[in-house]
């Protein structure tokens, strides 16, 4: 009989590939089933009861938990942003408790926040009425959330997470995540069952030598090949398993980083999109490069916060926005940018300006009207956002009535004129003034 330690490589390499396929499963149900198996849908069981002789067909209901990755701050400190949280649904959700829900019945926009307050409009024996609110903001969510809106409510929160799963989103994070682990125990895991294997020939060889003048050499051989024979038998499950158990993880993770991205607000979303610091999570929105009628130094430009976290600008810089030489490059020495809000980089004040509204950084700006590329980096030096190329500005006039330089209300590659426009409207101006700008305020339609 083949006495079980002698196969203990193998049976932790099985263990291995075993560890391999429920990580698989784990991320196929809580994080990546949205393209594959659908799972945050109600999954329909149909079960059939016989009872004193009738049977009825019932359709049960099953959810299963879901995983959302958090990418605001409007839940802190109790949810940082970048954690990922996992919500369970339950027959009935209770004031206290921080749920995940629908904006609207049937929307794909999830928002997770605080039930402050539970009603029954209809009746004790009806489905309650939420009110919610996040933990960081002053008021009560505009609408009331109804029963059939919940997702479930907040069972597991795993902070900054969410920051590693977007990362492996990423074409390098795949392959260092990913990729290379898998490949290094894959390797671990065949050359260990080639060395048993290597071990095994080693010693039949050896006993064949030593007992080849032997009477029992026939039963021997026999033995040994019963031996190798099973050996072989667990080699090859040893082999196989590992594999499919890291071609589970390979299929998962990659339906995952093929996967579309859902659209969210506030603070939920399948696969964080942009988080704050990140490269498009400011943008530059507005270049109002020609000056005013009258005074060709009132330049600014309006920068757009995408996420709806506030955002220190404390040493970002923008390069080319103040004048030649050394001070080409503009430093932001503090502000903050509110979410989804503006930020106003201005060479005049109010009073100085034709503009009715506060800037909120002042700096001696100079924009070359012939036009230049403007950087936004980060304090990191990070490129965060890029505006126009080399040659002329794609918009705005430095002819009367002066236009500003918008870019389109859907943000994208600043260094494509098709994705700018000339003002068309007039917001935050003084109101005898016949420039077309938007100062702190949503550009206008092209």
């Amino acid at each position: 009989m083949i006495k079980l330690k002698k196969f203990k490589p193998y049976l932790v390499a099985i263990l291995t590939g075993l560890a391999f396929a429920v990580v698989s499963l784990i991320i196929f149900v809580f994080f990546y089933s949205k393209n594959t198996l659908n799972l945050a849908s109600t999954i329909r069981v149909w079960t059939t009861i016989d009872i004193s002789g009738y049977s009825e067909t019932l359709r049960t209901k099953i959810k299963l938990p879901r995983a959302y990755i958090v990418q605001s701050g409007s839940m802190e400190p109790a949810i940082k942003t970048g954690s990922i949280v996992i919500s369970s649904p339950a027959p009935i959700y209770s004031p206290g408790e921080v749920v995940t829900y629908r904006q609207t019945p049937g929307s794909k926009t999830l928002i997770t926040h605080r039930i402050e307050a539970r009603f029954f409009p209809e009746g004790l024996d009806k489905d309650p009425v939420y009110l919610t609110s996040g933990d960081a903001n002053e008021d009560f969510d505009t609408n009331k959330v109804t029963q059939d809106q919940v997702v479930g409510k907040v069972v597991v929160i795993l902070p900054y997470f969410g920051y590693l799963a977007n990362f492996a989103k990423q074409p390098f994070g795949f392959i260092l995540l990913v990729i290379v682990p898998a490949t290094i125990v894959i390797y671990e895991e065949l050359k260990t069952v080639f060395q048993e294997m290597g071990k095994s020939l080693k010693k039949f060889l050896l006993k064949i030598r030593e007992r080849r003048s032997s009477k029992k050499f026939n039963e021997l051989q026999n033995d040994v090949q019963r031996k190798t024979s099973s050996a072989s038998m667990f080699v090859k499950v040893a082999t196989i398993i590992p594999i499919l158990g890291a071609t589970f993880v390979f299929i998962g993770l990659a339906s995952s980083f093929f996967a579309d991205k859902e659209t969210s607000q506030n603070n939920v979303l399948q696969a964080a999109a942009i988080f704050p610091g990140q490269a498009g999570s400011v943008v530059i929105n507005e270049i109002y490069w020609g000056g005013s009628d009258g005074d060709g130094l009132d330049e600014w430009i309006e920068l757009r916060n995408m996420t709806s976290t506030p955002i220190n600008l404390a040493n970002w810089v923008v390069e080319n926005l103040g004048l030649g030489g050394p001070n080409a490059n503009v430093s932001i020495t503090s502000g903050t940018i509110p979410g989804n809000g503006f930020f106003l980089i201005a060479r005049k004040n109010k009073d100085d300006s034709k503009r009715n509204i506060e800037e909120d950084f002042l700096v001696t700006v100079s924009l070359d009207n012939g036009g230049e590329q403007l950087v936004l980096k980060n304090d990191d030096g990070v490129i965060i956002d890029t505006a126009n190329d080399s040659g002329d500005w794609f918009a705005g006039t430095s002819a009367s009535p002066k236009k500003s330089m918008e870019r389109n209300d859907t943000p994208s590659d600043g260094t494509v004129s098709t994705n700018w426009h000339s003002a068309t409207a007039q917001t935050n101006m003084d109101a005898d003034r016949t420039e077309l700008a938007s100062p702190k305020a949503a550009n206008s339609a092209p």
